[in-house]
């Protein structure tokens, strides 16, 4: 082996000496007469002897480390391992038929040696040597807010009714239910370059949610803007809202086995449904009811505990003192409304603020 070493060694001496005083002569050559015979003029030889020298030592080390065998090689390069942060490895490159000397990850390595390496696309982040014309892909790649990893992808019909469906109900402020967007005309598939996407309508007429809207759209995609596009579209806004399961009259205080909960498109109501998240304590019909008819705020009102013409207790209070009488509602009104009372001696009357059922507040200052 050390024979085989030497051996290469004294090879490689050959040929780097003898380029070098081949490359030598000609540049003195060339500076003591001012024209060679081969035609070449003397500041052309000045001019390219620095790559010619170049060229010379690369070609001699090469032709050296040919005449080795793989093992010898190996040896001989033992030395240099440190400077590459890590063990030598000598690959045959199919194509050329040269070893070649590739470094490679090591515990070790110099945290900036190995950044410079990521930056320069010769190993991935995860300190894998990255493929052939593959450039590495930054630490800070991570999949998008939908699951599906970052890259190229198609934006069909269904994706797209989704996003605008999004963006329709940050724009239109809907706190409550599902917007769900059905386009009308034929959309062609379109390809983007990320799948962290989103879709900005614009344009839009009247300043509500409408069964049926036509608007502009605009594609955004990896940052870029893909394009604009008019769009005419189906809307619906399903909710949650009161349904009566049974009739009910006029003045009939709503209770919870008379309604129920049911999600519906509330686009298609020409009044707005009350919600379930509306608390019906305290209100009463303000007039009859069917059986199946979505609840609206026109059909409730706060429940009357002062009724006209009813007789009502009165509470008067100045100060620390306070009085007891009776009197004649000739308003009625819920909690905190101002009716006029009668009083049934005097017959004047005054004013006094619902407190609780039949009973009024008048307060002296």
């Amino acid at each position: 082996m050390v024979v085989e070493i030497v051996q290469g060694g004294i090879e490689v001496v050959f040929w780097v000496g003898s380029s070098s005083t081949f490359l030598i002569g000609l540049v003195f050559g060339a500076r003591r007469g001012g024209r060679m015979g081969c035609g070449v003029q003397r500041q052309d030889l000045a001019m390219c002897s620095p790559w010619l020298m170049i060229f010379s030592v690369f070609l001699s080390l090469g032709l050296g480390a040919s005449a080795l065998g793989e093992d010898s090689f190996s040896k001989l390069l033992e030395p240099v391992k440190p400077l590459v942060g890590g063990s030598v490895e000598q690959r045959k490159d199919a194509d050329v038929g040269r070893n070649r000397v590739v470094p490679k990850e090591s515990a070790g390595a110099s945290d900036v040696a190995r950044r410079a390496r990521e930056l320069l696309g010769l190993v991935k982040p995860d300190g894998k040597t990255a493929p052939t014309g593959e450039k590495a892909k930054p630490a800070s790649a991570s999949p998008s807010t939908e699951g599906r990893a970052d890259g190229p992808m198609v934006l069909t019909t269904d994706l797209l009714e989704i996003a605008i469906a999004k963006d329709l109900g940050v724009r239109m402020g809907v706190r409550e239910g599902e917007v769900r967007v059905k386009v009308i005309k034929e959309w062609m598939p379109l390809n983007i370059p990320s799948s962290a996407h989103f879709v900005e309508a614009f344009n839009l007429q009247g300043g509500g949610l409408t069964s049926m809207m036509a608007f502009y759209i605009r594609v955004i995609s990896g940052g870029l803007v893909m394009g604009e596009w008019p769009i005419q579209a189906r809307v619906e806004l399903f909710q949650d809202v009161w349904v009566a399961q049974q009739r009910m009259e006029r003045g009939q205080v709503v209770e919870d086995d008379a309604v129920e909960s049911k999600r519906i498109d509330v686009l298609k109501e020409r009044a707005v449904p009350l919600p379930n998240s509306f608390k019906l304590t305290g209100y009463e019909l303000s007039m009859p009811v069917a059986a199946g008819k979505v609840l609206t705020r026109r059909d409730i009102i706060e429940k009357e505990l002062v009724k006209k013409g009813q007789m009502v207790d009165v509470l008067v209070s100045q100060g620390s003192l306070s009085l007891r009488m009776k009197a004649m509602a000739l308003e009625g009104g819920a909690a905190g409304i101002t009716v006029k009372l009668r009083n049934l001696d005097s017959r004047k009357e005054f004013f006094g603020e619902v407190v609780a059922e039949g009973q009024v507040s008048v307060k002296l200052f």
